[in-house]
């Protein structure tokens, strides 16, 4: 889906990280070119050495040579009158307002909500929470964010709850596990410890074996996990907007045991697509991990639901309702 807009588009950058939210920013930098802007500039801190993570990325590099596409450095950001703007890192609106010309139409400045901390007035000294009253219009990566944020952002601006697309098929697999061997779980531990907590109860237990990854990964890293492992342990936050390790691995064919909090119920479906447990709980997560032990006929209903919950968050359909957002703020000038 393309309309015929302005011919620019400019995408603001916290970082060049792999990170979620920084991958989400990327899509959102194609999404404008693929739209029907003529060309966008990324305006970012200095851009990365060669070995840095984020070089491994797919979409990052497709930006790199996608002639449409220009970088800039956030010192040096300058923006025409009545700019389209979309940024996500709250701590930058104030430079997006300095480069702005007087007079501005900040219906065109679009704030990227990724997650619910920003109805928390206690984060950040209550930046985010502040910004959620000033005259931007936003776009909510989920509906939990948008039930969390609605409540207290300016009503008198648009609002659209976009849930999250991804590049699922790059973590893809579809092999059939050892149903002989032991039960491969896998977990990380930046967020959480609850994974080296099971671990640690379950290590008698020659039924399960345990693989970890314990410091930021890249996708190349992750997708090494997903794939050597049958089960992946979740550790969302309770204040994130969308968890992708757990929509990365069902696309690769694990079964996902998690809790159930803000940043992954968009796509979590109890006994269909995962197991539920709760929230830090150790005896929880080793019950479900026993249940796959004890209901082998579990394996093929949660997979068959994951592949299915896969298909719900595409970034085509993520585009085509972006396109259509843009296009109704463009006919409402």
């Amino acid at each position: 889906m393309t309309t015929s807009i302005a011919p620019e588009f400019h995408v603001v950058f916290p970082l060049w990280g792999p990170v979620g939210g920084v991958v989400k920013i990327l899509d959102y930098l194609h999404h404008t070119v693929d739209v029907g802007f003529e060309r966008a500039v990324a305006w970012g801190p200095p851009l990365p050495g060669d070995k840095a993570p984020i070089r491994e990325h797919a979409a990052y590099r497709k930006a790199q040579e996608d002639p449409r596409i220009s970088f800039g450095l956030l010192k040096d950001l300058t923006l025409p009158k009545d700019a389209w703007v979309l940024f996500s890192e709250p701590s930058q609106h104030p430079d997006i307002e300095r480069a702005l010309p007087p007079g501005s139409d900040r219906h065109h400045v679009i704030h990227l909500v990724q997650n619910t901390r920003h109805a928390n007035p206690s984060w950040h000294l209550g930046f985010p929470y502040l910004l959620l009253h000033r005259p931007v219009t936003r776009i909510f990566v989920t509906n939990e964010v948008a039930e969390a944020v609605e409540p207290v952002a300016n009503k008198r601006f648009p609002a659209i709850t976009i849930v999250e697309g991804h590049d699922w098929p790059f973590f893809s697999m579809t092999s059939p596990r050892d149903a002989e061997g032991p039960i491969r779980v896998g977990y990380m531990t930046w967020k959480s410890t609850i994974g080296d907590r099971v671990a640690d109860r379950m290590a008698a237990d020659m039924n399960y074996t345990f693989r970890a990854i314990r410091k930021p990964a890249t996708w190349v890293e992750l997708r090494e996990l997903y794939h050597s492992t049958d089960v992946l342990l979740c550790a969302p936050g309770p204040e994130e907007g969308f968890y992708l390790p757990g929509l990365e691995a069902m696309a690769a064919s694990n079964v996902v045991v998690s809790a159930f909090v803000g940043g992954n119920k968009a796509y979590l479906r109890e006994d269909e697509n995962c197991l539920r447990a709760e929230f830090e709980d150790v005896d929880s997560h080793v019950a479900a991990l026993h249940r796959l032990r004890d209901e082998p006929d579990l394996w093929d209903r949660l997979l068959t639901g994951g592949h299915a919950a896969t298909e719900r968050h595409t970034l085509e359909r993520e585009r085509n309702e972006f396109a259509a957002f843009i296009a109704t703020l463009n006919h409402s000038d």
